[in-house]
């Protein structure tokens, strides 16, 4: 097929048109849009293409174009998605990524489906040689394969390893067989942290399989303020288990799933940290129940000393499952709105003080004591 009828098919549903050209070693067929710069490269009855529509650089499309060189002109690749390494100075991204003809995201649905093959830039921490590209493709990197100036984002393959019901914060059911993908920095993060109207913490009861694409696997589980489980290290025959303070998760294990070698010796030094003291809490206003977090005791105070109305209240949870409730309660005697200390579940309670309602906290999450209401 000559170039002018590659470069009419390729136009087809396409703004712009393309144009010849040659970057690096290579002749190539360019596209400028108004959105971004796409370039085509004819391989035989196969058309190859790269699509960039922020930080679009052509000792890029050089690099990849070099790497998936040997690739590209086979025959069938198949469903899986082949990496190799790139090196570009000043640019983040460190492999090409090649989708075959009829896997491409780029060609799906245009007429050139079947035929059309396209490479990406990605990082090493976000995809392995040889994942499906159905799979290959997931969160923010669905639509940022096409941004090169952006910042890499670690993968996490998450399974439930418990029975219980699927949970709508970790979206991960327990029956299916695929994991569900997660950014490696939300998923450790949110292990210990929650906004408390938005995202709750790691439940307890649930245990979770967290992955790396180098096959680093965590196995977790969350004991009230210590995150509990074993890491098994690919390539080694030990198995690495760990009770860490909870707020530790991103220091011990974020430099992991971010491409680093795992440090036992740092490793240890975590793990060797007292515990915190620390209680669940969960809010409750006129909107309605918010979601539990885990909080370190200060900041559980800091809460405490927040205006509320009244109806509102705080219930916290110590390390064996002891509860106090501090609730924001109509006093008829003042005329105003009152701290009321409070047993879940009971109507029981008594008015105190700001300094009586932090003591009680204070008790609980340092001697996992409920103290103060009758």
């Amino acid at each position: 097929m000559e170039t002018e009828d590659w470069i009419s098919l390729i136009a087809q549903g396409r703004a712009a048109p393309s144009v010849p050209g040659r970057i690096g070693r290579h002749d190539v067929l360019v596209e400028e849009g108004h959105v971004g710069t796409t370039v085509y490269q004819v391989r035989g009855e196969r058309v190859l293409a790269i699509r960039a529509n922020q930080g679009y650089r052509e000792d890029v499309v050089a690099a990849l174009l070099d790497a998936v060189d040997g690739l590209a002109g086979r025959g069938d690749l198949g469903s899986i998605v082949r990496l190799r390494p790139i090196r570009v100075p000043g640019f983040a991204l460190d492999r090409a990524a090649l989708f075959g003809a009829g896997h491409s995201p780029f060609f799906s649905g245009r007429p050139l489906e079947d035929r059309g093959m396209e490479v990406v830039p990605v990082h090493r921490t976000e995809a392995a040689d040889g994942t499906d590209a159905f799979r290959f493709l997931w969160g923010k990197l669905t639509k940022a394969r096409c941004d090169w100036d952006r910042e890499p984002e670690a993968r996490a393959d998450v399974r439930r390893l418990d029975d219980g019901a699927p949970d709508l914060f970790f979206r991960v059911n327990p029956k299916r067989a695929r994991p569900t993908v997660f950014p490696a920095p939300d998923i450790l993060s949110r292990i210990a942290w929650a906004e408390a109207w938005a995202k709750p913490v790691m439940p307890p009861g649930v245990r979770l399989s967290i992955e790396d694409v180098r096959r680093h696997e965590l196995r977790v589980h969350r004991a009230h303020d210590r995150l509990r489980g074993a890491l098994h290290v690919p390539g080694e025959e030990r198995i690495v288990e760990f009770d860490l303070p909870l707020r530790s998760v991103e220091e011990a294990f974020g430099p992991l799933f971010a491409g680093a070698d795992f440090d036992p010796d740092a490793f240890a030094a975590l793990s060797s940290r007292p515990a915190e003291e620390m209680l669940e809490m969960v809010p409750y206003s006129a909107h309605g129940e918010g979601n539990h977090g885990i909080y370190t005791l200060s900041e559980c105070l800091a809460h405490l000393r927040r205006d509320r109305e009244d109806g509102h209240h705080l219930t916290f949870t110590g390390r064996s499952r002891g509860s106090i409730r501090i609730a924001w309660r109509a006093d008829e005697d003042s005329g105003g709105t009152r701290l009321r200390l409070e047993v879940p579940g009971s109507e029981d309670g008594r008015f105190v003080s700001l300094d009586a309602a932090g003591e009680a906290l204070t008790v609980l999450a340092r001697e996992d004591r409920v103290v103060g209401a009758p």
